[in-house]
């Protein structure tokens, strides 16, 4: 029997997984189980998961360096864009549900603890990350056949 290559399940698997995280908060939700305040009971585990997601990711690297493990990078952009998705439902969640778009609430509070700088902060440096990792976004970033350019796509070296 061949297989299509090492480790097929690994993919589809982590992606269920992740989103076991998002069900739960749901299911809570739809049980009315959120408790007294449901909006922060809802947007915190989001923000913990997002974190988690994206230490997982971060790891990634190392482990392959460490240990020659390659099954950790071919799940880098799964657990940064999920970390990503994670983090948005947060801010999401925080900006629409708890101060229902008032912008000026929103600047006030930003500028003003600085739990919440950090967390914009991260944020808003995850988002041109999250935007380059689709895959139409990679195939865009492509070296032509033939430039003679052998960085990657996504390297640091590769020429504009």
């Amino acid at each position: 029997m061949h297989r299509a290559g090492p480790l097929p399940w690994l993919k589809p698997g982590v992606f269920v997984g992740s989103l076991v995280p998002l069900a739960a908060i749901l299911f809570r939700a739809w049980r009315g189980e959120l408790g007294a305040n449901p909006i922060v009971t809802g947007a915190q585990p989001a923000r913990l998961i997002a974190l988690v997601f994206l230490v997982a990711t971060l790891a990634c690297t190392p482990l392959k360096t460490s240990f020659g493990w390659t099954w950790p990078i071919r799940l880098r952009r799964l657990l940064g864009l999920f970390g990503f998705s994670y983090a948005l439902l947060h801010v999401s969640t925080y900006a629409a549900l708890d101060q229902v778009l008032d912008w000026h609430a929103i600047w006030e509070d930003v500028t003003r603890r600085k739990f919440i700088v950090v967390g914009f902060t991260a944020f808003v440096l995850l988002v041109p990350l999250a935007a380059t990792s689709t895959r139409g976004a990679l195939s865009a970033s492509a070296t032509p056949a033939g430039s003679g350019c052998t960085a990657s796509p996504t390297s640091p070296l590769r020429s504009a």
